[in-house]
This record gives structure tokens, sequence and C-alpha cells, in this order.
């Protein structure tokens, strides 16, 4: 049974790019466009890793980290707009990764590949 990615992103396009990327992979892939519609994917279908917008309409990735954090799930901040101070928080909330906008679907790829990889052995 495939992982199952979700991918937490206001822009179409970008949820649209990854899903289209990690489904050719072999992934699973779930979607959420904010907060509020990620918490309630966590809820039904928890996914082995998370890739979050930093900038969301109804909040940022440090509103949701907490949850992921408590849940054991890996995952990967992006954002468009990085500084170190969001990069900080991020990590202190238990980000896996910090990457860059527009990303890499190369460096997505082994970046999930690593996360789930190390969260495999934790457990």
């Amino acid at each position: 049974m495939p992982a199952l990615v979700l991918i937490v992103d206001d822009a179409w396009s970008t949820r649209f790019a990854l899903r289209d990327f990690l489904e050719h992979a072999g992934y699973a892939v779930g979607e959420a466009g904010d907060v509020r519609t990620a918490r309630q994917a966590l809820a039904d279908d928890p996914p082995q890793a998370v890739l979050l917008d930093h900038h969301l309409p109804d909040g940022t990735s440090l509103d949701l980290l907490p949850d992921l954090k408590g849940l054991g799930i890996p995952v990967i901040v992006l954002t468009g707009n990085p500084t170190n101070a969001i990069e900080a928080a991020a990590t202190k909330l238990g980000a896996g990764a910090f990457l860059h906008k527009p990303v890499d679907l190369a460096t997505v790829r082994v970046t999930l590949e690593r996360l789930l990889h190390d969260s495999d052995k934790s457990v």
C-alpha cells in the first residue's frame, strides 16, 4: 500500500503539480487548501507525511505543526517567502525540512523519502 502524503497549500496549481508528481512516484495523495481542511483530513485519514505551505488563508504552518508533531507525522514546510525566523520556528515545532518555492520536484521526492525512512526507524 503506497504511503499517503497530504499536500496543504492554498494554491491549486501547486497542489496539482505536487499531486501529479507524487502520484507518478507511487504515493497516494490527499489535498487541503487551508488549516481547517487539513485538520479534518488528519482526523479522517492520517497521512504518513505532509507537505505544508507556510502561508494559508486561515493561518500558517506554525498553527498546524503542533498537531502534526503530536501525531508523529513528518512534515516538509514550503514557502515562497523564506525567513530565518520562520524556518527556526517551524523547525522548533517539528518540521523535518523546509523548502523554498518554487520547489524542485526531485528535491521534494528525496526529502520526502528521507523523512519517511527516518520516521520508520523511530517506530
